[in-house]
C-alpha cells in the first residue's frame, strides 16, 4: 500500500506543478488540498503516521533516529 500511497502523491504532485491549465485551476487544487487536509481522513492519517513513527524510532538505532531528531 505504500508504494501505491507514494505513486498517488508524486502523480498529484506533477499534475500540480506541471498542469498547463492556468491559475484558475493550480486555485482549485490548492482549494481541494485545503479541504482534504482539514478533514478527519487527513487528521486520522496523521495520528496513524505519529504512532508508527514512534514505535519505530524505539525500534531503530540511535545513530538513525539522530538524523530524524528536531
Amino acid at each position: 500500500m505504500g508504494t501505491k500511497f507514494g505513486l498517488l502523491i508524486g502523480g498529484a504532485l506533477g499534475y500540480f506543478f506541471g498542469t498547463k491549465a492556468g491559475r484558475e485551476r493550480h486555485q482549485q487544487i490548492l482549494e481541494a488540498f485545503d479541504a482534504f487536509l482539514g478533514s478527519e481522513t487527513a487528521k486520522s492519517l496523521q495520528a496513524s503516521a505519529r504512532d508508527v513513527w514512534s514505535t519505530a524510532q524505539g525500534e531503530l538505532p540511535d545513530s538513525v533516529t539522530d538524523l530524524f531528531s528536531d
